[in-house]
């Protein structure tokens, strides 16, 4: 992978001078928006379902900020886009050289630059920090009110060709973690004249910025067995950064599903998350923390468990038939659990929690007992949401039904 910041023209900038913004935003499913007081300034953002994510030109487009009157000149690049350990457009991080690991906060993604004689400050959605409902308070509002509250001071000039991506975790735009505080935390800094990335750390002392928590792991194993013993109340995992600035995110499995079950339930999505939680042995550690989650997780756990003891009787019935032909056919007239009997005859696993643990969800659906007419009657969370929540999975996070995408950037 291409180390992020390293060219001196991105790829979106090239394709938009040579085809312009609308086949731009057509081909790569990109959202745009312009700057209220600055209608020059466009900032792009990537569509969740419509955007390939494998395109450089939609992972640039997280936050990027170009002047559409100076030849789509970059005024403003947060991070390119990075993905969760294991998907197949992660980075490779290179442990071979000092690795960041840092807290990954459950906040919104801020972007601090400059331009004509002011800092401003951009949500992952608006390059104004706005919004349109007048009763909500602005993203940007709420941005400097913590930045006041913390005493933070502005860039000296010899910085204003930098941009500054902070982390906002505030009450007021709560996603799942509980912040104990307001806060702004530092977690990048890119030199726009270079477009590469630099060390935050070093304007963090510089200008008294606080950084999310550091920690001491030496390999991604140690990491991923870390992210699995989180508190979602408390923490939601872990970026991983190495000397080219190559991320990865690793989060809590809790915290994970707890994103996925608090959305708006389209397509059966609670009880598909709630089948992983049953089938992967997290109901104890999830209902301690989320107990509003008993009765769906009961009856979920009821017809997985069902499913489970039919294959266990059936092979109990079945395993001493030692002609294969006799046990082919005695498996089709237990046609749910067919696949069951034919992988634990050939010993390629041990029991039927182990083969239903990992069988495709989808599949895993169309054979579990009265799945259909199992109804999720859970009452939603309702903590305020924010459209730069949407980072990443970005629109996965949210704990109450997502808002139009107006609505998203005001808290």
């Amino acid at each position: 992978m291409e180390s992020p910041g390293s060219t001196t023209e991105l790829h979106t900038v090239r394709f938009l001078r040579r085809e312009g913004l609308e086949a731009l935003t057509q081909k790569f499913g990109l959202l745009s928006s312009c700057h209220g007081a600055h209608p020059n300034l466009v900032l792009f953002k990537y569509d969740q379902v419509d955007s390939p994510f494998d395109a450089v030109e939609v992972q640039e487009c997280r936050g990027l900020i170009v002047d559409k009157d100076d030849d789509w000149r970059p005024v403003a690049m947060p991070f390119l886009k990075f993905f969760n350990y294991g998907e197949s457009n992660g980075a490779d991080v290179d442990w071979s050289k000092p690795v960041r690991v840092m807290d990954k906060v459950d906040g919104s993604l801020s972007t601090l630059y400059y331009y004509k004689g002011d800092w401003h400050v951009s949500s992952s959605g608006r390059p104004d920090g706005g919004g349109s409902d007048p009763n909500r308070k602005l993203f940007r509002d709420l941005f400097w009110q913590t930045w006041k509250a913390m005493n933070y001071t502005l860039p000296d000039e010899e910085h204003q060709h930098y941009c500054f991506m902070f982390e906002l975790f505030s009450a007021e735009n709560r996603i799942i973690v509980s912040p104990q505080e307001e806060l702004l935390l530092l977690t990048g800094a890119r030199n726009m004249q270079t477009l590469q990335e630099e060390d935050p750390a070093i304007f963090a002392e510089r200008y008294g910025w606080r950084m999310p928590q550091l920690f001491e792991f030496k390999s991604l194993v140690e990491v991923t067995e870390a992210a699995k013993g989180i508190n979602p109340h408390f923490r939601e995992g872990f970026v991983v950064c190495d000397h080219r600035f190559n991320r990865l995110k690793i989060k809590s499995p809790l915290y994970v599903a707890l994103a996925h079950l608090t959305r708006k339930d389209k397509s059966a999505l609670n009880k598909r998350r709630m089948l992983d939680i049953v089938r992967h042995n997290e109901g104890g550690e999830f209902l301690t923390y989320f107990p509003q989650w008993t009765s769906l997780y009961n009856q979920v756990k009821e017809r997985f468990d069902e499913l489970c003891n039919q294959a266990e009787s059936a092979w109990e019935e079945l395993k001493g038939i030692g002609n294969e032909r006799d046990f082919a056919n005695a498996c089709r007239t237990r046609n749910v659990v067919a696949d069951y009997l034919f992988a634990r005859k050939k010993d390629r696993v041990g029991s039927a929690r182990a083969f239903y643990g990992g069988m495709p969800e989808k599949k895993l659906e169309q054979i579990l007992p009265r799945w259909k007419a199992l109804v999720d009657t859970t009452p939603s969370l309702t903590p305020l949401v924010v459209e730069a929540q949407t980072d990443d999975e970005e629109a996965s996070t949210a704990t109450t039904e997502l808002p139009d995408e107006e609505e998203r950037n005001a808290v």
